[in-house]
């Protein structure tokens, strides 16, 4: 497991992470149905592409159980959160396309679906089993509020700025969290495999 330096690295890479994504996630969570509206799309298309983002992370964990059982838990975990940024990126460019809308949600439900399980795993293979249960609630502590003030931050920003700025800013956010994920994997490279 990971020690000294690379251990409080590792932390603080995870903690951003699952922030940045807690605040995508959170922020979607109220807003996905009008922001699909405000980029093009008609409301009984919108209620259709936001309905897919549901049995798109049961499927994600669906493939991840299947065949992911052979990666390590920081691989899946950037991967995965790479997701996130390439779906709103279609979002963008999709304007009236139900396709790419569909698309966004299938990467953006899979993402998700993954991330409810990269935040067991990944925690347990870098720190150990050993105070899991403190190293969880002190890794969730910085989101928390992050992800209560995140509907309302986004409702701010789309008012005062406008959806366009509004979707690129969620892309940057989710990316970074794709990016520090990808740094921690980097981190986990040097771990002897799990027994």
């Amino acid at each position: 497991y990971l020690v000294g330096r690379d251990r409080m690295r590792a932390f603080l890479l995870l903690a951003l992470a699952f922030s940045l994504q807690g605040f995508v996630v959170s922020a979607m969570s109220v807003h996905l149905l009008t922001m699909l509206e405000g980029l093009g799309l008609s409301a009984a298309l919108a209620v259709g592409i936001g309905a897919m983002v549901g049995p798109s992370q049961v499927a994600g964990r669906l493939v991840e159980m299947l065949f992911g059982t052979e990666l390590e838990p920081t691989t899946t975990a950037w991967v995965s959160a790479t997701l996130m940024p390439l779906g709103f990126a279609l979002l963008l460019v999709s304007g009236t396309t139900a396709t790419l809308a569909g698309l966004f949600a299938i990467a953006y439900g899979v993402s998700m679906g993954l991330s409810s399980i990269v935040r067991g795993t990944v925690p347990l293979r870098l720190f150990g089993p050993a105070g899991y249960g403190a190293m969880l609630g002190k890794l969730s502590a910085p989101g928390l509020a992050i992800r209560a003030a995140a509907p309302v931050a986004f409702a701010v920003m789309v008012e005062r700025a406008g959806l366009l700025p509004s979707t690129i800013l969620l892309i940057v956010l989710s990316g970074a969290a794709a990016l520090s994920l990808f740094a921690l994997s980097r981190l986990a490279a040097a771990l002897p495999a799990p027994k």
